[in-house]
């Protein structure tokens, strides 16, 4: 069955003699959710990264229900019942003193809600004897590094083994800390242990390849993260959320996993970024997943360091980004209103959403990946009212199968935040001073609810022609810690800026043009060459001082060695001018979106009057900035931020200009 939208579809099967007994519930290929019940009460969920799920003691005559969510087509897989035995204990051997996360010299295995503590050293073994009820097969163990082997018994039976890391030197291969005991052992072969060959999950066609979510060491982490009365759960249990902003787009793929290790370093637990709609879409009809717009290979690296993750898919995004994400055929007709209920815009939004719908669900932390949080647009109490355009946003989240909680971010400021809010979405916060007074704004626009700060502005960018701004280490320290002493969440803005490659750059426009740098270094934690600031130490030790779990402080980077290039060729403009195609003729100049271009140059091109004095060339504005050249000779420059229009133009014949655009040119 093919659907275009979620719907749920029902499976029931009554369980008869050969079918009682200790069992687990196998759906394997599956590329959606699917919730089980056993007369009618709910047992638990499988996902596309959780295939196996521990059903317990089954007697004849009960009834399996399975409701399946179908979306896009997804395979189903076939479900398979798994009967056997049931452990009567475990015995745990440590073979290398692991570093752990809970504790200095043990290890815990989570096994039926009963930790275990497992000494350090070589060969000691521990037994487990969980009692009844017949503990939970999903084993999740908490461990960095190498150190546990697990066999299961059932009496003096063993009935599987499944470890780690394999201890130095031995023959072993590692296998995932999950296994179904039966009858026919373990329900999936063990996987080759880290730098091996990784298990592949099977996906739909079309579909992003995935990783599972795991805990260091552990297997695939299914939880549920919900909105308290005053925190963030995860799993029922307060978490504060320490997150830090690194967006994928402005940082090359093959650095991405040094940048979130050292976010991790510093003491944060989630990563947040924006999705820039326009570099995924730069064309009607085109969507690019790959190289270094590879979303869903950068969240699984996330996943990988045991991190969440906080998407701001937009659709605007602001970020000092190209056309604030928008992509410049959005424009092409002029009847299209942004940021608003106006259905052309709003189908556009759909439709992009939808494409990214296949990467973000599977990944959602109820579906065993790291999203926690997904943001509603962006700081849109600063630019309209229109709540229903908002409430449309969420009724495409809800349909694509967005199911983790949503908020919105705003100052705070007693217009913006209802402006850009809705009744049933978290507020957050955007501000990087006055912390008192932000908070009790935002804990007066909503009584309930955690406090966060979804933008802790530790920097400011740079714009052409200024001087790189900074902010003391001190002083964003101290409010940082002003900020975690009142109990409130963060996202670090940004931890580590990056650069604007390219003409992706954008521009802010308050009666005065200003072209943003190309790079975004922000006077981040992690500088834009990734090495760490005086900053990053100073935010580390805040940190560290309220609980967050830190590690080794990492080193900077290599100075680059310093290489001299001569350069003995050269091509002239307008030899290269002379190779392009076939150029648009027209009685007035487009603008460059209308020509078919959003980025990079233009040349127009006229001829002029003959004459044998000066003349004046005016223009109503240009975007953004031009040279100009009469019969090949340069004669002038305009350019948006300085707000020229006219120029003087000695005599000549042929008038030509490279006109180069960070917006829309005209």
């Amino acid at each position: 069955m093919t659907a275009d939208f979620p719907q749920v579809v029902r499976y029931a099967r009554t369980i008869g003699d050969a079918d009682a007994g200790v069992a687990a519930l196998r759906v394997a290929d599956s590329a959606t959710r699917i919730d089980a019940f056993v007369d009618g009460a709910p047992v638990g969920t499988l996902t596309p990264l959780r295939p196996v799920l521990w059903l317990g003691p089954l007697a004849p005559g009960q009834r399996l229900e399975l409701a399946v969510l179908r979306t896009w087509g997804e395979p189903v897989g076939t479900p398979e019942l798994l009967t056997g035995e049931a452990l009567t204990h475990w015995e745990v051997s440590s073979y290398e003193t692991p570093e752990v996360l809970r504790g200095r010299d043990h290890a815990v295995l989570q096994a039926a809600e009963l930790p275990l503590k497992v000494p350090p050293g070589t060969g000691r073994w521990v037994r487990v004897d969980p009692g009844p009820p017949p503990p939970d097969r999903d084993l999740v163990v908490r461990v960095r590094g190498r150190g546990l082997l697990i066999t299961g018994f059932a009496g003096d039976r063993a009935l599987g083994r499944l470890w780690t890391q394999p201890p130095p030197g031995s023959a072993l291969k590692g296998a995932a800390a999950t296994c179904c005991w039966s009858r026919a052992g373990c329900s999936r072969p063990p996987a080759p242990a880290r730098g091996g060959h990784r298990r592949r999950h099977v996906r739909p066609r079309g579909h992003p390849a995935r990783r599972p979510h795991r805990l260091p060491g552990g297997s695939p982490a299914v939880s549920r993260f919900t909105i308290g009365e005053r925190d963030f759960l995860l799993d029922g249990d307060p978490v504060r959320v320490l997150a830090g902003a690194l967006h994928y787009f402005r940082v090359h793929p093959d650095q991405w996993t040094d940048r979130i290790r050292k976010a991790k370093a510093m003491g944060l637990n989630t990563i947040e970024t924006y999705v820039a709609w326009n570099a995924h879409a730069p064309s009607p009809g085109e969507f690019s997943l790959t190289g270094q717009l590879d979303l869903g290979r950068f969240l699984d690296l996330v996943a990988e360091e045991g991190m969440h993750a906080i998407v701001r898919p937009g659709p605007y995004i602001c970020a000092e980004w190209d056309g604030g994400g928008f992509p410049a055929w959005l424009f092409q007709d002029a009847a299209t209103g942004v940021r608003r209920s106006e259905p052309a815009y709003l189908a556009a939004v759909e439709d992009y959403l939808r494409q990214l719908a296949p990467v973000l669900v599977p990944r959602q932390v109820d579906n065993g990946g790291p999203i926690v949080l997904v943001q509603v647009e962006n700081e849109y109490g600063a630019y309209g009212d229109d709540s229903a355009y908002l409430s449309s946003l969420v009724k495409v989240y809800r349909d694509i199968g967005l199911t983790v909680p949503y908020v919105t971010v705003d100052q705070p400021d007693d217009a913006m935040l209802p402006a850009g809010g809705l009744p049933d979405v978290l507020k957050t916060g955007s501000f990087g001073g006055r912390v008192a007074e932000r908070l009790a704004a935002l804990r007066r626009h909503q009584p309930t609810g955690p406090l966060m700060c979804m933008e802790f502005w530790c920097g400011w960018f740079d714009h052409w022609g200024e001087r790189h701004h900074t902010r003391s280490a001190a002083e964003a320290a101290a409010d940082l810690d002003a900020l975690l002493s009142a109990g409130a969440s963060v996202n670090i803005y940004m931890f580590h800026g990056g650069t604007n490659f390219g003409f992706t750059s954008g521009a802010n426009d308050h009666g005065i043009y200003k072209p943003t740098a190309t790079s975004y270094d922000y006077d981040a934690p992690l500088d834009e060459a990734g090495n760490p600031t005086e900053k990053y130490h100073a935010f580390r030790a805040v940190l560290a001082r309220h609980g967050a779990q830190t590690g080794p402080v990492p080193d900077g980077a290599a100075p680059f060695p310093t290489l001299t290039v001569p350069f003995g060729r050269e091509l002239p403009l307008w030899d290269a001018v002379e190779g392009l195609p076939p150029a648009l003729v027209t009685d007035h100049p487009p603008t460059m979106d209308a020509a078919g271009q959003s980025q990079g140059f233009a040349v127009y091109r006229c001829r002029v009057p003959d004459r044998a004095a000066t003349a004046l060339l005016t223009l109503g504005e240009v975007r953004d900035r031009a040279q100009f050249f009469l019969d090949g000779e340069p004669v002038g420059v305009l350019s948006r931020d300085h707000g020229e229009t006219a120029l003087a133009l000695p005599a000549g014949r042929r008038v030509s200009w490279p006109c180069w655009s960070r917006t829309r040119a005209g």
